[in-house]
């Protein structure tokens, strides 16, 4: 059986492991190891031994990638979900209409719960 991104995460000590969080962070190889606690004299040449390890660069590989969303486009997710009107969730018979929501009403609601007594919780 396959191990999961966390099982292979977990193998590693808790230097690799902040080494790995740094430099997914954007920061270059060198800064991740000494951030991550390695010799500053030594930082090059550790994040170069840590970058050629096999498990690692499976790791690197399998993280998930960093949204690349203009500063437009932010803005405009901003304003839909700031605009976004509660109201929309329910029909006339104050019935939740998750099937039919505009995809503008439904990307403002993270999650609801529909209690027993039949009411909602966002």
């Amino acid at each position: 059986m396959a191990k999961s991104h966390e099982q292979k995460q977990r193998s590693l000590n808790i230097r690799q492991r902040k080494f790995l969080a740094e430099y997914l962070s954007g920061v270059s190889g060198a800064e991740a190891a000494r951030r991550a606690g390695y010799s500053a004299r030594n930082a090059r040449q550790q994040a170069y031994d840590l970058l050629t390890k096999p498990h690692i660069r499976t790791l690197i590989a399998e993280a998930p990638k960093p949204l690349q969303l203009s500063r437009q486009e932010v803005i405009a997710e901003l304003e839909r979900v700031a605009m976004s009107n509660i109201k929309d969730l329910w029909d006339g018979q104050r019935m939740m209409l998750p099937d039919e929501l505009p995809y503008e009403v439904a990307r403002a609601v993270k999650r609801f719960k529909v209690h027993p007594n039949g009411a909602v919780t966002i």
